[in-house]
């Protein structure tokens, strides 16, 4: 019977040892399925000889990270990808990269020339994101900025996903290119674009005047209202504003207005301009709607007339009796 029970234990804990390396093997094979992929569009340079990778799972997506540097560790280059090989972070450094332009020497390389490196950049390492001319990822030439430093001219070439000719929210990259003297080299990227989006189909409205449509749910006024100057000396300004403060968004198939998912995106924001966007997601005094709820339920507040009141109390301030408290 000792002998029976010995040959299950054993026989249990080959089970499990095998599991484990069935898991291990599977992972691994992923891996190098997927390193297979990164190496088809990253160009590692030759004398990066050390390798080291590892993999952590988030929200039930896998990521893998890929280092190579040389002995030295003076240059790296690392990338992020998921199990297909699809990129999401590339950084690429050397430190004579920093000293590629002693004696200030300035780039010669043109801004279009960058642009044209950072296209082809980004479609050898993202070719699922710009082939055809549906969805793609489009260069935002209109927000690219640059600075002279001590390595030359450093150049940030922003993306955006257009779906149908239409920003698709949350999905951009960016490259970072350095023009040094006559060449261009790319040191970083990265890439927030969702593979599995599921694209919602909504007729649109052909004869709708969308704007009058969000006057009417969003009204503006226009109002006076005290500012002070940049010495402290107060003066009347007139300024548009959205009716009660409030703004929102409208369908743009039946004009009605609907709630906007705020947890990755910026909300309108009615301040003393119609055109003031996106504060972010916190209220005027930097509490959240549920923050704020909670604080009112503490016992021992004062209310808001109690406030008003005692600030208008204080003469330092000299608060004028006729305005009204717009917010609180």
């Amino acid at each position: 019977m000792k002998r029976l029970f010995a040959l299950m234990l054993c026989f249990t804990m080959l089970l499990g040892s095998l599991s484990v390396m069935a898991q291990g093997t599977s992972l691994a094979g992923n891996m190098e399925a997927a390193l297979l992929i990164v190496k088809e569009k990253v160009d590692v340079p030759p004398e990066l000889t050390e390798f080291d990778s590892s993999s952590y799972n988030y929200d039930e997506k896998i990521t893998y990270s890929f280092s190579w540097s040389d002995k030295d560790r003076t240059a790296s280059l690392n990338v992020n990808c998921d199990e297909l090989g699809r990129i999401s972070n590339y950084n690429y450094y050397y430190e004579d990269l920093y000293r590629a332009s002693e004696g200030n020497q300035l780039a010669t390389v043109t801004k279009e020339e960058v642009i044209k490196a950072a296209n082809e950049f980004v479609a050898k390492l993202l070719p699922e994101t710009t082939k055809g001319n549906v969805d793609v990822l489009a260069c935002d030439r209109e927000t690219i900025s640059a600075s002279v430093g001590q390595s030359g001219t450093i150049y940030n070439i922003p993306y955006k996903r257009m779906k149908d000719g239409n920003y698709v929210d949350g999905n951009v990259a960016t490259v970072t290119v350095y023009a040094v003297k006559d060449k261009t080299v790319v040191s970083n990227a990265y890439c927030t674009y969702d593979y599995d989006t599921k694209f919602k189909e909504e007729a649109i409205l052909a004869d709708f005047d969308y704007v009058s449509a969000y006057q009417e749910k969003f009204p503006e006024q226009l109002v006076y209202i005290k500012a002070y100057d940049d010495k402290g000396k107060p003066y009347t300004k007139l300024v548009y504003r959205f009716k009660d403060q409030v703004a929102g968004h409208i369908s743009a198939a039946t004009g009605e207005p609907i709630e906007k998912d705020i947890k990755d995106d910026y909300r309108l924001y009615a301040a003393e301009s119609a055109a003031d966007l996106a504060k972010d997601h916190m209220v005027g005094n930097g509490l959240t709607p549920e923050e704020i709820k909670e604080l009112k339920n503490v016992a021992g507040l004062k209310t808001e007339k109690e406030i008003e009141k005692m600030i208008l109390g204080i003469s330092a301030l000299k608060i004028d009796k006729d305005l009204l408290l717009q917010e609180s």
